[in-house]
């Protein structure tokens, strides 16, 4: 009985493991130069996309999002549903900024997964005039998500975390 039972346990592993071993060939390559290519077209994108932001243009930051499939989190940890729910965060934080003074990439990195599925993360620094606030720095960081949708790159997930300190008024 105890033999059986082995050879059943055993059984259950092996097609496990050789279902471990069937998704991993399943894995998408694709060559550095390949890479390369995506890399500098969604960071294009990106940059793009948050000069779009820096000018308050929604429209041109809009262009970058993928309004079927988004969601994302906000600063406070609230889900953002969709691109919809993002427009509107948008909207209301462009109300409250008077102006940006500067909007600087610390640093910039840009992950392909897959021929159509790239990682975006950068840590940002950014001065801007809130309206009856005055100024602020914001540090932080985004992370997003592209994907690859009718040839043309978009922000399918989007998070991030800014933190506001008050720039000390200059007499």
């Amino acid at each position: 009985m105890k033999a059986k039972h082995t050879v059943f346990i055993l059984a259950i592993i092996f097609f496990f493991v050789g279902g471990c071993k069937k998704e991993e060939s399943k894995v998408e390559n694709f060559s550095l130069k390949e890479k390369k290519y995506i890399k500098e077209q969604v960071e294009d994108n990106f940059k793009r996309m948050m000069n779009a932001a820096f000018n308050k243009d929604t429209q041109g930051y809009f262009f970058y999002v993928d309004n079927q499939h988004f969601t994302g989190m906000d600063d406070h940890g609230k889900i953002i549903d969709s691109s919809l729910q993002l427009e509107r965060v948008f909207r209301r934080s462009n109300d409250m900024i008077e102006r940006y003074h500067s909007f600087k990439f610390n640093r910039l990195l840009v992950v392909p997964i897959t021929k159509n599925v790239v990682t975006v993360v950068a840590e940002v620094t950014a001065h801007v005039s809130i309206v009856n606030q005055g100024d602020f720095v914001f540090t932080g960081g985004y992370s997003q998500v592209w994907r690859k949708k009718d040839n043309d790159w978009r922000v399918a997930s989007s998070s991030s975390h800014l933190k506001p300190e008050k720039v000390a008024i200059k007499q």
